[in-house]
């Protein structure tokens, strides 16, 4: 078990909880307040420089929304050292892919269906307040807060601040 550190925090890293292509989400203890947590680590390059500063400017401009009233994902930190960046959100407990995979794809309850589109298009409302672009909307980005209530929230994973898009 690896331990990382921030200048406010401390973490344990307990399991390596996906893979992609810009890097991985672990999970992880938060020692000053005992919760568990999912951190986004990069390699620390120049290629990825750019697109974390990115994803900050992003978050950044996401600070303002209530993260349960607008269906986002609540960011708590950003630091890095040498060799990786690290980003640190809550932890929610699955995506609605595996969610689905879980259930055999069986198809959602009506009731289900609605409350899931309306969680999305509230997000993507607030997003569009921001000039803010989901670019990749898909069951994978989208967090189950908690399976049994369909409470949903979306990782903001892939948004494109829409002044970065006119350049």
């Amino acid at each position: 078990m690896a331990t990382i550190q921030s200048e406010t925090d401390c973490y344990d890293i307990i399991e390596v909880l996906g893979k992609g292509t810009f890097g991985e989400v672990a999970k992880g203890w938060r020692r000053s307040t005992g919760e568990m947590v999912a951190i986004k680590i990069l390699k620390n390059d120049a290629y990825r420089n750019r697109i974390i500063k990115n994803e900050l400017k992003l978050l950044h401009c996401m600070r303002g929304l209530d993260p349960e009233e607008a269906h986002v994902i609540r960011f708590l930190e950003f630091f890095h050292d040498a060799l990786k960046f690290y980003l640190v959100f809550e932890l929610l407990e699955q995506n609605l892919f595996e969610f689905q995979k879980e259930n055999n794809f069986a198809p959602l309850p009506a009731r289900h269906i609605r409350t899931v589109t309306l969680q999305v298009l509230r997000a993507l409302a607030r997003l569009k307040e921001l000039a803010i672009i989901h670019a990749d909307l898909k069951p994978e980005n989208i967090m189950l807060e908690c399976a049994n209530c369909m409470h949903l929230k979306n990782t903001g994973e892939a948004c494109v601040a829409e002044a970065e898009r006119m350049r």
